[in-house]
């Protein structure tokens, strides 16, 4: 979206970069750990948060990055087919899930979840931008950026935990569906309101 919606500005993107990594360490960290503290008990989930590799990756991320180590070509090149194979691979795995999906159309909490994901998000993404005194490119960025559809990852997580996965990727293929009209809004009025 950012590419379509800024034309590739770098600014634009620095944003979403960040608006995204912030939304993975929370799924990957605190969304996993009471996932599993529910039915494990916090201690246990705990222990099984630790297990997580993806923790351990950012931090060593982080950690090259603010050392600024240069990663050897060998190792950054299946890295990059990898992150550009992403968006693939999360399809299809969202794919597969909703191929054994049974739809149940009056299901309200799929309701709930996409007035709140992307209409309420949105709002109160705008009253905290406009609380925080934010303008232009920024405001425009962090605006769009709160109402994109829910993420692959939840229907995933679902899926490895066995945590209504069906629900789960009901809400993801109904988000990303009915995202194409309220994207284009709040694109729309992001760009008339700052």
């Amino acid at each position: 979206m950012n590419d379509l919606a800024f034309k590739q500005d770098p600014f634009a993107a620095t944003i979403q970069v960040i608006v995204m990594t912030l939304q993975n360490v929370f799924s990957y960290t605190f969304g996993i750990f009471s996932l599993r503290a529910v039915e494990e008990g916090q201690l246990r989930a705990l222990v099984g948060l630790l297990k997580m590799p993806a923790i351990y990756a950012m931090t060593l991320g982080v950690l090259l990055n603010i050392g600024d180590v240069n990663v050897p070509e060998f190792l950054i090149k299946p890295g990059e087919y990898v992150a550009d194979a992403m968006v693939g691979i999360a399809l299809i795995t969202l794919g597969a899930q909703v191929a054994q999906l049974t739809f149940k159309f009056k299901l309200l909490v799929v309701y709930i979840s996409l007035t709140i994901r992307l209409i309420l998000g949105p709002a109160l993404a705008f009253l905290i931008i406009w609380g925080l005194g934010f303008e232009g490119l920024l405001a425009q960025a962090l605006l769009i950026s709160s109402g994109m559809p829910s993420s692959v990852n939840s229907a995933i997580i679902a899926q490895e935990y066995r945590n209504e996965p069906e629900l789960a990727a009901q809400i993801v293929l109904a988000s990303t569906v009915f995202s194409m009209i309220t994207v284009t809004l709040t694109i729309y009025f992001s760009q008339v309101l700052f």
